[in-house]
């Protein structure tokens, strides 16, 4: 931060007068800004839909693998265990309110056989190489009792638009996008034989169901909106109008597939 610059006049404006009524409205705008981001609900939603759809769904023990400082129970508005690499305190006091966190590996979950109703997990086995993701799979298929919900990209298209994206975000930034340059997408075909196989190792019966989640061309879209300052900051009271539009858009070729699997022991 420039000392004297207009960023450091106005965090010391916020510091002398955090406790004023008008520093707090500011406050809560941003967070509850900040909790809707388009492209993070896009991916979200269909999946909360499928779990409350789940008989019972209020009573189910829920973990989410990479869930971040939030997690899919701000969405549910209920506690779910939330695993990640690392732990974002600051984010975790903001936003953490549905989430009882635990900071872990998801190659070697710390939980036991069994320990969850439903395991999640959204855009995170993109970060993984291949052997890592397949430990991943292993380790939720075994803590899972019944059903794990897995969204992510894979090679093909989106490699393509991520591509695209990158290059847009490293001209105006100078600096390629960290999340997309972690990732690693796997072979769907060859992802989709992993985890069948290492599911019908635990269940004598499996139920898998695959929807496709956002049209890349939207996703591309998405992406590019929440590069603009000014749009950023009012985001969800400029796109949450049209959310419903948006979440519509899962033509072919999409972003990503959200897979379900349910794993029946009756």
């Amino acid at each position: 931060m420039k000392p004297g610059g207009i960023k450091e006049k106005i965090k010391n404006y916020f510091d002398a007068h955090r406790n004023s009524r008008l520093i707090k409205m500011i406050r809560w705008y941003l967070i509850w800004n900040d909790r809707w981001l388009l492209s993070v609900v896009l991916r979200y939603k269909p999946i909360v839909d499928r779990i409350k759809a789940m008989p019972n769904y209020k009573n189910l023990d829920i973990a989410e693998i990479g869930s971040n400082s939030q997690g899919i129970g701000f969405y549910l508005k209920k506690k779910v265990t939330g695993l990640d690499l690392l732990k974002n305190e600051v984010g975790l006091a903001r936003y953490g309110e549905y989430l009882d966190f635990v900071q872990g590996d998801a190659t070697s979950l710390g939980f036991k056989d069994n320990s969850y109703d439903v395991i999640v997990s959204i855009d995170t086995l993109e970060h993984l190489n291949d052997a890592q993701r397949e430990k991943a799979l292993s380790e939720m298929v075994r803590v899972s009792r019944r059903w794990i919900i897995l969204a992510l990209p894979f090679k093909g298209e989106a490699e393509k638009y991520e591509k695209r994206f990158n290059e847009l975000f490293l001209k105006k930034y100078g600096k390629p996008n960290p999340a997309l340059e972690e990732h690693q997408l796997p072979d769907y075909d060859k992802f989709m034989s992993i985890l069948k196989n290492k599911a019908a190792l635990k269940s004598r019966k499996i139920d898998l169901k695959v929807i496709n989640n956002l049209n890349l061309d939207w996703w591309y879209l998405a992406q590019y909106l929440e590069t603009i300052p000014v749009i950023n900051f009012v985001h969800r009271l400029l796109f949450s109008p049209w959310f419903y539009l948006f979440k519509q858009m899962n033509q072919t070729p999409c972003y990503r597939r959200i897979i379900s699997l349910e794993m029946v022991n009756n």
